[in-house]
């Protein structure tokens, strides 16, 4: 029987004797696919078994078995040998509509072997999750978490300083001086948002009433969909008798889709929003907490 001086483990941890080729049944080396080997009866230059010095080489080919993960040497009574093991070599050419990797297993399959964060897709964000590649296909992953990732800074913030009265039911409320504009979104003299990206927002609008007025409601719109509605919270009126202000503050969350509208309304006919130059009153904040990366 013979015996196996050298010999590696391919990545599943099996014993592998074959130095060249695609055949892990055949033990050979180079010479031996060539028919060149110092010994006609045999496949590798080093199995000659003489008192001269010999080397093999060979390319293994057996992609499903790769890399090699352990060299052996041993049961041999020379004292010195050498050898040198080169790097794993891929080719041919990657699809060109390959989809974007959703798993430490797909990173695996696109060449990817040194463990550690990698982001990877999961549904319409990035994720961030650990990969170990040292197993090979049977790669282990731990998820971290999801990544901020947004292709374009979105974020507003909107005064008005004037009083503004409504002319008819449902009248737009405009800005007149803008606190922040990262992006485009925000047209304040219009008061009207225009999502660029899909994703959630979040935003908040707060005003107050003229002391004495019309109890006001505030509408906000979603495209042409109301979606909230507020009455401004009034108070009875102090000793001395005159009114107070009536206050609202209306945060709110919403998932738009590029080009959802956002704007906020006064909902009744004379209804008057109360502000000063010195001290604005109304204001109306917005930015993309979110985005929908991927469609």
């Amino acid at each position: 029987m013979a015996i196996d001086y050298a010999w590696w483990n391919d990545i599943n941890g099996e014993k592998q004797n074959f130095w060249s080729g695609d055949d892990a049944t055949a033990h050979t080396c180079q010479c031996g696919l060539d028919g060149n080997c110092i010994r006609a009866d045999l496949k590798c230059n080093c199995d000659a078994n003489v008192a001269v010095s010999l080397s093999d080489n060979g390319e293994i080919a057996l992609k499903e078995i790769l890399p090699v993960t352990q060299l052996n040497f041993g049961k041999t009574s020379y004292t010195g040998g050498s050898h040198t093991l080169g790097k794993l070599q891929c080719a041919g050419k990657s699809s060109a509509d390959l989809p974007l990797p959703t798993s430490c297993l797909d990173l695996w399959r696109i060449g990817h072997v040194l463990k550690g964060l990698h982001p990877v897709r999961k549904g319409k964000k990035v994720q961030l999750v650990y990969c170990d590649f040292s197993l090979g296909q049977d790669v282990e992953e731990t998820q971290i978490g999801y990544v901020d990732v947004k292709t374009e800074p979105i974020a507003f913030y909107a005064q008005s300083t004037k009083n503004l009265t409504a002319a008819t039911a449902d009248t737009l409320i405009g800005y007149d001086v803008m606190k922040l504009m990262d992006g485009t979104a925000m047209d304040y003299e219009i008061g009207l948002f225009t999502a660029p990206k899909p994703g959630t927002y979040v935003f908040g609008f707060s005003g107050v009433d003229l002391a004495g007025g019309v109890d006001m409601v505030i509408n906000i719109y979603k495209n042409d969909e109301l979606k909230l509605t507020k009455e401004l919270i009034g108070s009875g009126g102090p000793v001395g008798g005159s009114a107070n202000h009536g206050t609202a503050a209306i945060p709110f969350v919403l998932h738009l889709e590029e080009g959802d509208t956002i704007r906020v309304f006064i909902a009744d006919v004379s209804g008057t929003l109360y502000s000063d130059p010195s001290r604005p009153m109304t204001h109306f904040t917005g930015f993309l907490l979110e985005e929908d990366i991927f469609p």
